[in-house]
């Protein structure tokens, strides 16, 4: 049996339209939808797309008011909900970033 996982849980007070990215293996996959109460799925939209790459990460500019370019700064500029793939070293001191990436389905 395939693993079940709940990708998306979308409550009062969210957005409408809510998203999610996961890499899949090639082939037939199964998407079970559920609700409770009032919500009503109105449209459902799958799409596969390619790693979607940030690369360079983290990265300081030599111009002085433009960097650093660390994570706040993906988050602030809506870089990290448009990537799927950080192309970047591993630094100790961004473990719990990686793990909340990780944890998305998103990949490093």
């Amino acid at each position: 049996k395939a693993r079940e996982e709940v990708i998306i849980e979308h409550g009062q007070g969210q957005p409408p339209t809510v998203e999610a990215m996961r890499f899949l293996p090639a082939g037939p996959h199964r998407l079970t939808i559920g609700r409770q109460g009032g919500p009503v799925l109105e449209k459902l939209v799958v799409r596969a797309i390619p790693h979607l790459a940030y690369s360079g990460f983290p990265r300081t500019s030599a111009i002085k008011n433009y960097g650093p370019y660390d994570w706040e700064y993906l988050e602030k500029q809506n870089i990290l909900a448009n990537v799927n793939t950080i192309v970047a070293r591993v630094h100790p001191y961004l473990a719990p970033k990686y793990e909340q990436w990780a944890g998305q389905g998103k990949k490093w």
